[in-house]
């Protein structure tokens, strides 16, 4: 794993929600100023497609990226535009 790929998982592991691209951008871009947002799209794909991650596409706003790789089940603020995890359980 390259170390821009290893950074971008390590913001997805330690953040406390879901991410948009940008954020995630922006939080490796402190550490590696040069990084433009194709490379972290690039490697969002990359890891989504290895397992490590999971996408959560949106209908009216940014997609957002998961550290929880398993499928489970989101729930979206129309206010704030967070995204939680949701159990069919708690519904």
């Amino acid at each position: 794993m390259t170390e821009k790929r290893a950074a971008i998982l390590q913001v997805l592991q330690e953040s406390e929600g879901h991410l948009p691209a940008e954020e995630i951008f922006a939080r490796v871009k402190q550490r590696y100023p040069g990084i433009v947002l194709a490379t972290v799209y690039n490697n969002l794909h990359a890891l989504e497609g290895q397992g490590l991650l999971l996408h959560i596409k949106t209908a009216d706003g940014p997609d957002f990226y998961d550290k929880t790789p398993t499928a489970h089940e989101h729930a979206f603020c129309g206010d704030c535009g967070r995204v939680i995890d949701v159990e069919l359980g708690d519904l």
